[in-house]
């Protein structure tokens, strides 16, 4: 903006010398001009900011890999005058990855609706929180620029790509887990019974709508089975941003989360229930996941919480809440070498460390420090599938 305004003022100063020089009657009608151009420009820009209002909106969800956007929507209540171009920083954060990016925009105004879609920066997967640090409008001459209102912070989560697994589970059992003291929110004892009934929800199923008691209501009323299930099965990401910081770090963690989904969603086509521990402030946060409205809840949880200070951090809160009492079999999500010490476990819980690697080429399972270990390459192949037994 500082060379428009250099310019214009150039261009005024060599009108003024020409007017001095020549004498000439029509040049001071042309500084007049510009002169008041220039207080007109002001004048009626800030007055076009009083009307307009600015508003943001991001779609609740997206897959990584995709052209995703975020739409910025300007309206104006009365007719804009001199107004022509919105100045716009704004901070995209990954809060997953903790990475953060600035942005500004340089947009266009063009009658009183304005409607834009700007991509989003999802290399990553990950919830992303957009927050506007400023905007300003500037006149058709980019002379001047008036301070607007910021709109409200939007998220969105940008969900892993797809990762073609194919899932066996181990026969295998090692302890037998309790129920005490575990959530396990089970409802009633018999799959044949009707536990309770709730208002239908976009994704339920409509063979389950009770229709003699929605005809009843205004809403659709749904059947809600009991649910005894058990909870066998624990996931675990346990990568840390210590390993950030190495080279292709942030990919081989992306594809880790990549995988942990895809075996999250295999589980539930088997009809497995199972417990994802993710990390918070107080520990490990069990979340029971048994269809595929809860996987993409937490999914969205998991996709939110930063990655912890350390890797192991999670086997080490596993161990010292004695979680493993509670299940027969523990998944370790890892990125990069593992080299946490699993002989505490032995004999207690059966455990595979599904481990992401950016030097492996295929997926590789080997047995070792009271585990099985699957080697699994980051740089996944969407053509391929690829076979793991856990």
């Amino acid at each position: 903006m500082w060379k428009n305004r250099l310019g214009y003022i150039l261009f005024f100063a060599a009108v003024m010398i020409m007017l001095v020089i020549s004498g000439k009657p029509y040049l001071l009608g042309v500084l007049i001009v510009l002169f008041l151009l220039a207080v007109a420009m002001g004048v009626f820009t800030r007055h076009d900011v009083t009307n307009l209002k600015i508003s943001a909106s991001a779609p609740s969800g997206a897959q990584e890999g995709k052209e995703n956007f975020f739409t910025i929507d300007v309206f104006a209540a009365k007719k804009i005058r001199t107004a022509g171009y919105l100045m716009i920083t704004v901070c995209e954060k990954n809060e997953m990855f903790g990475r953060t990016w600035e942005r500004k925009l340089l947009l266009r105004l063009k009658g009183e609706k304005n409607h834009y879609k700007i991509p989003l920066a999802c290399r990553l997967c990950g919830e992303i929180r957009l927050t506007c640090k400023e905007i300003w409008v500037r006149d058709l001459l980019k002379l001047f620029q008036v301070r607007a209102n910021l709109f409200g912070e939007i998220r969105t989560v940008i969900y892993p790509r797809k990762v073609n697994l194919q899932v066996e589970l181990s026969q295998a059992t090692i302890g037998a887990p309790k129920s005490e003291g575990m959530m396990q929110n089970r409802k009633g004892n018999d799959l044949s019974e009707i536990y309770d009934i709730r208002e239908y929800v976009p994704g339920d199923d409509i063979r389950s709508i009770h229709w003699k008691l929605s005809s009843k209501t205004e809403n659709l009323i749904l059947r809600e089975a009991s649910d005894p299930s058990h909870y066998n099965v624990v996931l675990l990401p346990d990568f840390g941003q210590d390993f950030m910081k190495e080279e292709q770090s942030e990919n081989v963690i992306n594809a880790a989360v990549a995988v942990g989904a895809s075996i999250g969603q295999r589980l539930i086509e088997k009809r497995v229930a199972f417990c994802m521990a993710l990390p918070s402030v107080s520990g490990l946060q069990i979340c029971e996941i048994k269809d595929r409205r809860e996987l993409q809840r937490i999914l969205a949880l998991w996709l939110a919480c930063p990655v912890a200070p350390k890797s192991g951090d999670g086997l080490q809160c596993f161990m010292m809440e004695r979680l493993e009492q509670y299940f027969t079999r523990l998944l370790i999500l890892t990125a990069g070498e593992y080299q946490q010490n699993l002989s505490g476990l032995n004999e207690r819980i059966g455990i595979t460390v599904l481990h992401i690697s950016a030097a492996a080429g295929y997926v590789n399972a080997e047995s070792g420090n009271g585990c099985e270990i699957i080697e699994i390459p980051a740089g996944i192949d969407n053509q391929e599938t690829y076979r793991i037994r856990c």
